[in-house]
């Protein structure tokens, strides 16, 4: 098992938070180079020309070209070479610096395409914007000058006011462990990742069939999620059937607080749900309770903002609590079937969300994402594993980018029923690319079947895919000591 420690110094067995700072962002050029984004530039690129400077001690690089698909560097190693995460050298003065290309980026969307998707996203927060179903919340928005159709509950958002409080996001917050204080911080340029939630059944690969889940099923999927490194934060795996429905949610809060210690990710279903939350975080924690759980609420496709989203928002960020927010099309039923059609809706509904936060609460900690997935149209069957849902992973990266605001993702995913090998290659495929899009936050360890299922043994192997994934997205250190040419030159031929 892996350790970590907390600012304080204090040290956390059976998990790994890696703590790195922020990085500059770095992009490799088609035309060769290595460029680097100005801390001046704004949040919105193009209401200012980028600045940009070359580095003098970096040799020029080709531009990667795959499937027609630009391949940049990643933000997660510094764009400054020889320089650690922290700013501090590796080199003594008078060290020759040497040319590192950091691990690539998949970026699926170019900067015209980003701003026609954004563009697309505004006129529709315009016209005809989004149906919020809660009376106090239109109020609120109509204060801040939206213009606001009580018969029809519709909400028309100004994109100065959009941009204006997408400003207020703040680009990191961080969530800490119950026992020993330390911390996971969402939006440190670090991939993070958590157990899935929400499934309807338990399958266990020596039975015949699955079965509703139930209280002993999410004691034993919480117990063994905290006893694994790559699991950095804990969803319920599903709502225990076994008790009356009502009661569901606040048995499953119990049941993963007497399980583990690690920060939780919880989706009330209303708001006394989240009120539950909040009394039972507070009875096993401290006066820094909020930071021990983030509340994930979805939007309801095409356009809307439910009432019952509405309450829970206005429940938990008064209190200091970050927020995920999720939506989930369909294509061709919920949203447009081609995929740039999708993500402009997909983008309109999170801004909506997004602004929300920061009218109910200037500053509060959130995180932009959703559950990609395509449709099959014959069978009307939701993929969260296809080619296409893999490629909206990463322009959601993208988008977030833009806004500069904490990405959340799903992965590793499967649409396979039985943990085969098919689940296996659509799980490596889901979790790389929601890793190499720069995803902050992905969500859905131990989940297959389009998250129906869930499994201690899919657990497990999803844990040994994303320590894989962790390995591969940091890429090759290299510089005059890691190159060892000292060392091959004394050892020579026929050494050993």
């Amino acid at each position: 098992m892996g350790s970590y420690s907390s600012a304080a110094g204090k040290s956390c067995s059976n998990t790994a938070f890696p703590l790195y700072g922020r990085t500059r962002r770095g992009n490799i050029k088609k035309n060769g180079g290595f460029k680097l984004k100005s801390p001046e530039e704004g949040r919105f690129g193009r209401h200012r020309a980028p600045k940009t400077r070359r580095c003098s001690f970096i040799e020029p690089v080709k531009g990667l070209l795959i499937s027609g698909i630009v391949i940049e560097s990643s933000r997660r190693p510094t764009a400054v070479v020889g320089m650690r995460p922290s700013g501090k050298s590796r080199f003594k003065p008078g060290n020759r610096l040497i040319n590192m290309i950091p691990v690539a980026r998949l970026d699926v969307l170019n900067e015209q395409e980003i701003e026609l998707i954004h563009a697309g996203a505004m006129c529709v927060l315009a016209n005809p914007g989004i149906r919020v179903d809660d009376g106090q919340l239109r109020r609120l928005m109509a204060d801040y000058g939206c213009e606001v159709d009580e018969g029809s509950g519709f909400v028309r958002f100004p994109q100065s006011l959009v941009e204006e409080l997408l400003d207020n996001v703040p680009e990191r917050f961080s969530v800490m462990d119950r026992a020993c204080g330390a911390e996971v911080i969402i939006g440190d340029g670090v991939t993070h990742f958590a157990s899935g939630q929400g499934a309807c059944y338990m399958f266990e690969p020596h039975k015949k069939e699955r079965k509703p889940i139930t209280k002993n099923d999410l004691k034993r999927f919480t117990k063994l999620s905290h006893c694994l490194g790559g699991i950095e934060l804990v969803s319920p795996g599903g709502f225990p059937q076994d008790v009356e429905s009502h009661k569901a949610f606040a048995v499953a809060v119990k049941i993963l607080l007497s399980n583990t210690t690690k920060p939780l990710i919880l989706a009330p279903f209303v708001a006394e749900d989240a009120r539950v939350a909040m009394n039972l975080i507070e009875t096993v924690g401290s006066e820094d309770s909020q930071r021990y759980w983030i509340c994930q609420q979805s939007m309801r496709s095409p356009l809307i903002l439910p009432a019952e989203m509405a309450a829970v928002m206005q429940t938990v960020i008064p209190a200091g609590i970050p927020m995920l927010l999720h939506t989930a099309h369909q294509t061709g039923l919920t949203g447009p079937y081609s995929l740039a059609g999708l993500i402009v809706q997909y983008n309109a509904e999170m801004l909506s969300a997004l602004i929300t936060t920061q009218m109910i609460k200037k500053g509060a900690p959130v995180l932009y994402g959703g559950g990609w997935g395509t449709s099959d149209m014959k069978t009307l069957q939701r993929h969260l594993a296809s080619p296409e849902a893999a490629l909206l992973r990463a322009a959601g990266a993208q988008l977030a980018r833009k806004y500069r605001v904490p990405y959340h993702s799903l992965g590793p995913d499967s649409d396979s029923h039985t943990p085969d090998q098919r689940s296996s290659w659509e799980k490596m495929l889901t979790c790389l690319a929601a890793a190499m899009s720069g995803a902050d936050l992905v969500i859905n360890a131990g989940m297959f079947s389009t998250g129906m299922n869930q499994s201690l043994a899919q657990l497990v192997m999803d844990n040994e895919i994303i320590e894989v994934v962790k390995s591969f997205v940091k890429g090759i250190d290299v510089n005059e000591d890691r190159l060892s040419v000292s060392l091959i030159q004394n050892i020579g031929p026929d050494g050993n």
